[in-house]
């Protein structure tokens, strides 16, 4: 589950790192991306169950990330406080789910 919620975080990533950077014309599917939020979290709240249940350190670092990923909207998207933020999410993540 945790390289399932993963991909899905990074799905959603590069799909906003393209449309920040004009590759993708997003205003006629802007849902897409609140879409691929929605799957984020619901992701990181089964990768969240699956660890503590498992008994893995994981479960409260990824604990930790679904609280920073769910203050994701107080940064307007076309701000650059979004992309600033999701860089460091995706860092924070990354780190979680490759660390030894």
């Amino acid at each position: 589950m945790l390289l399932t919620a993963y991909s899905i975080f990074l799905a959603n990533f590069l799909f906003g790192v393209m449309v920040k950077s004009r590759v993708i014309d997003s205003a006629r599917f802007r849902w897409f991306h609140h879409t691929l939020y929605l799957l984020v979290m619901a992701g990181i709240a089964g990768a969240v169950i699956e660890a503590i249940i498992a008994g893995s350190w994981r479960g409260l670092l990824l604990a930790g990330m679904g609280a920073m990923l769910l203050l994701m909207p107080r940064f307007r998207g076309r701000g650059n406080g979004h992309w600033i933020y999701a860089t460091c999410c995706c860092v924070a993540y990354s780190a979680i789910v490759f660390w030894p």
